[in-house]
């Protein structure tokens, strides 16, 4: 795994974690996921959005946070999606059971629609860590992928 911008974050590498940082208001690790796509596939969307969901589960179940953002310890975990295009209504009941699952493994999970102009709180209370921890990993959360596969159902 790396630090640093290789390649411009993106949902779509659905094997490595975009952005890491910390809140500064609220001291939450917070792993962002940039979705740029739009909806016209929505289940397709939501496949990849899974994927994605499930590398940021595993990299922090695992531990490897911890190995590679020390300043995680001890810290409460929110996923965060950002999304370029709002999600239409199956994609918005995606998200609905996705935070459902999350929150029952003890994490948060955020979304928002980032609109051009607008400052969005990452930007602003975020101490960022860009880049990609990535690359095919041979941890598992079985408990966890097991209940988000079926979301897309």
């Amino acid at each position: 795994m790396s630090w640093g911008v290789e390649r411009p974050v993106s949902v779509e590498q659905t094997d490595a974690v975009d952005i890491l940082g910390i809140d500064r208001e609220t001291g939450h690790v917070v792993l962002t996921i940039s979705d740029h796509l739009d909806w016209s596939d929505s289940a397709g969307h939501q496949t990849i959005l899974q994927k994605k969901l499930n590398t940021y589960l595993a990299f922090v179940e695992s531990g490897e946070i911890l190995e590679q953002y020390p300043s995680a310890k001890n810290r409460p975990v929110a996923f965060r999606v950002v999304f370029q295009v709002p999600p239409d209504e199956s994609g918005r009941a995606f998200v609905a059971r996705a935070r459902e699952v999350i929150e029952s493994a003890g994490f948060t999970l955020r979304d928002e629609v980032h609109t051009v102009g607008r400052s969005t709180k990452l930007t602003r209370h975020c101490e960022l860590q860009a880049g990609l921890f990535g690359g095919p990993t041979d941890r598992t959360l079985a408990g966890y992928f097991g209940r988000l596969v079926d979301l897309t159902n």
